[in-house]
């Protein structure tokens, strides 16, 4: 059972709660706090970042497992019950969070949140250039990086300057 839910079922329900949050937004929007606002953001843009990493174009778990030396880059340590636990874990956490309706600390969550995955798929993405550059590897670009860069920190520093206000 586990085996098969790692498998496309938890993507396909990441998704779904992304597009479930789009038309709750579309409806409630207005009569929500600008905290309760950033968390259903957030709730949208990770499965949007998880699409990048997990399904087009993919190779997430490859990049991360070779950056660690694995010796079998296709299998792990990150794997898909690891991915599984920590994005599916996170977009939990900020669907309880915003049925709480937030704060200005799930404001800085936010912050953090989306200034960390950029930073740390630079991170990687530069690894990977180091490590592949001899194969013909041009760009730090790794899956996830373009969600993270153009959805993820505006939306933190959309958060940062609410909270500065």
């Amino acid at each position: 059972m586990l085996q098969k839910w790692c498998g496309k079922p938890w993507l396909i329900t990441m998704y779904v709660i992304g597009v479930m949050m789009v038309a709750l937004a579309a409806v409630q929007w207005q009569n929500w706090a600008v905290p309760k606002r950033f968390l259903c953001l957030l709730s949208i843009l990770l499965p949007l970042h998880v699409f990048e990493e997990n399904t087009w174009p993919a190779g997430f778990h490859y990049m991360m497992n070779l950056v660690q030396k694995s010796n079998r880059p296709n299998a792990g340590p990150v794997n898909r019950l690891t991915d599984m636990i920590s994005n599916m874990g996170a977009e939990i956490l900020f669907l309880l969070l915003f049925l709480w309706g937030g704060n200005n600390g799930t404001c800085i969550l936010t912050a953090f949140f989306g200034i960390g995955e950029t930073m740390a798929h630079l991170l990687f993405g530069t690894l990977v250039l180091q490590k592949l550059k001899h194969r013909g590897m041009k760009t730090l670009y790794g899956p996830g990086l373009a969600s993270a860069l153009l959805t993820l920190l505006p939306l933190s520093f959309a958060a940062i300057r609410w909270l500065m206000l």
